[in-house]
């Protein structure tokens, strides 16, 4: 229930406690008949990745088994942070399921009304070239917000389409090359598949 006071000293409204309860007795039954109860993140990482679970079917392990104190409180960050992160992410499924169709080149093609604004945060790992030099943003429509989204078919919204590719997409490619290579496969062939896949989408736009 949401209600509301008066600050003695202020004179203003308060707002008392707003307080969010699920039940999780599915989970906890499924979290039960594990042979045992994830103990810290590396219990989870083998959940997820030697035992098969789904990364949602180990976050309800580790949601359940924490609250029938079977795993330590600090398993996973706390309950708001996690509704907070569930939320983030359905309104962001939301968002990019909302799609148009526009003509480019001749041809129709699907696009999203808008997309997430590229953080300009560090790249995601450090042993390797991730991040390409960025143009000027003045000369496209200015600085991007610094969070949120932008509407498609505007300068700013082709600015963040370059910021994804340049600082962004070279950090995944790194990263799906190092998989090869350590495997004892020579990446090159993948690389010229990449080049000319890349080539190919061009060629469909102008």
């Amino acid at each position: 229930m949401v209600g509301a006071g008066v600050d003695e000293t202020s004179g203003g409204p308060t707002m008392s406690k707003v307080a969010v309860s699920i039940d999780v007795t599915d989970w906890a039954e499924k979290a039960l008949r594990a042979e045992e109860m994830p103990q810290s993140e590396s219990d989870l990482f083998a959940m997820a990745v030697d035992q098969g679970l789904s990364a949602r079917e180990t976050a309800q392990m580790a949601i359940a088994a924490r609250a029938m104190g079977e795993s330590p409180v600090d398993i996973l960050p706390d309950n708001k942070v996690l509704l907070g992160d569930g939320g983030r992410y359905r309104m962001d499924a939301m968002i990019r399921n909302a799609v148009r169709r526009i003509e480019i080149a001749g041809k129709e093609y699907t696009v999203r009304e808008a997309t997430s604004v590229v953080q300009e945060d560090a790249p995601e790992s450090d042993d390797g070239p991730q991040t390409l030099e960025l143009e000027a943003e003045a000369a496209t429509g200015g600085v991007l917000p610094k969070d949120g989204y932008i509407r498609a078919g505007t300068p700013q919204s082709a600015e963040n389409a370059r910021r994804y590719l340049q600082r962004k997409v070279p950090g995944h490619i790194w990263e799906r090359l190092k998989e090869i290579a350590a495997a004892g496969e020579d990446p090159h062939g993948a690389v010229e598949e990449l080049i000319a896949a890349v080539r190919e989408m061009e060629e469909r736009l102008v």
